[in-house]
């Protein structure tokens, strides 16, 4: 649905690994990046609040497609760069 916020994040790519675990590939574009031109923190946090959704989801723990993030809480330990 391109009027909810998932949609401003852009394509993002999910899938469960046979050992159970879920991976998801985001494709961050310049529409991203703060004033160093790298992903803003604000956009890598949206990443992984979809992230955590999507694990929760993939293993059945979240049936009907909604979900409330209580908490998250996040280091950056560096920059990320996007797509050029």
């Amino acid at each position: 649905d391109p009027t909810r916020f998932n949609a401003l994040l852009g394509e993002m790519i999910v899938r469960v690994e046979p050992d159970g675990r879920v991976r998801m590939r985001a494709f961050p574009e310049r529409r991203h990046s703060n004033l160093g031109d790298k992903v803003h923190g604000g956009a890598l946090l949206g990443y992984i609040d979809v992230a955590l959704f999507a694990t929760s989801r993939s293993h059945g723990v979240i049936e009907a497609g909604t979900a409330v993030t209580l908490d998250l809480s996040t280091q950056f330990i560096g920059a990320a760069d996007f797509d050029q």
